[in-house]
């Protein structure tokens, strides 16, 4: 892709000398077309106008490849990990795992908080098994996963067993969770051990015995 050149005859001092201070195209033309004299300077605004026009067209050429490099599909198309998940209640008291939405959209408290879900596990039992996907491998530094169900503009969880006792965190606070565990909105890999080729998270005896006494 070339532009038709009509024009001939500049010298390379010409040229040097009108390219100082040019700092657009435009200048360049311009004092070109006013400061010499030549029998082609009539031809230099086609010039200039298919330079111009081929230099547009490179761009949009550069920023759709660029554009098409950074789909967002690709992170679409990365790979994923499927595992089941489940929590076990080994104390002798049923639980209850409530979890609310009490921030807006912006990040501001809401004047009443809104339950999203309910977890129910009986005594000395597991409850129902979940599936998950995530993007990194048990293994990975990076491994991770909120529990499903809590999910859902979930921000703060309520665990209490059956004497009203128990423990709750938010996103921001994790002061009154249990004990050396990370919350049911962020589970690491050192928080869950694998059963039957299920990722299970705990709740035992002494989490019951250590329990907060709920609001």
């Amino acid at each position: 892709m070339y532009p038709v050149d009509l024009v001939s005859g500049y010298t390379l001092k010409q040229i040097q000398t009108v390219l100082n201070g040019s700092h657009t195209v435009d200048v360049f033309y311009d004092k070109l077309f006013n400061l010499y004299s030549n029998s082609t300077k009539n031809h230099l605004n086609l010039m200039q106008t298919q330079l111009l026009t081929i230099f547009r067209i490179i761009v949009i050429f550069l920023f759709c490849t660029i554009a098409s490099a950074c789909d967002p599909d690709d992170r679409m198309n990365a790979k994923q990990y499927d595992y089941k998940v489940a929590l076990e209640n080994k104390s002798i008291s049923a639980i209850t795992i409530d979890g609310y939405r009490t921030l807006g959209q912006f990040g501001d408290k809401l004047e009443t908080s809104v339950l999203v879900s309910t977890l129910s596990v009986s005594p000395k039992s597991i409850s129902d098994i979940e599936s998950i996907t995530i993007p990194k491998p048990l293994g990975n530094p990076a491994f991770g996963f909120i529990y499903p169900g809590m999910q859902n503009n979930v921000d703060s969880i309520v665990l209490k067993f059956s004497n009203n006792k128990g423990y709750y965190t938010s996103s921001k606070n994790k002061e009154f969770w249990l004990k050396n565990k990370s919350s049911l909105l962020s589970i690491s890999e050192n928080e869950i051990i694998q059963k039957n080729e299920v990722l299970i998270y705990e709740i035992s005896q002494e989490d019951l015995i250590m329990a907060y006494d709920l609001p």
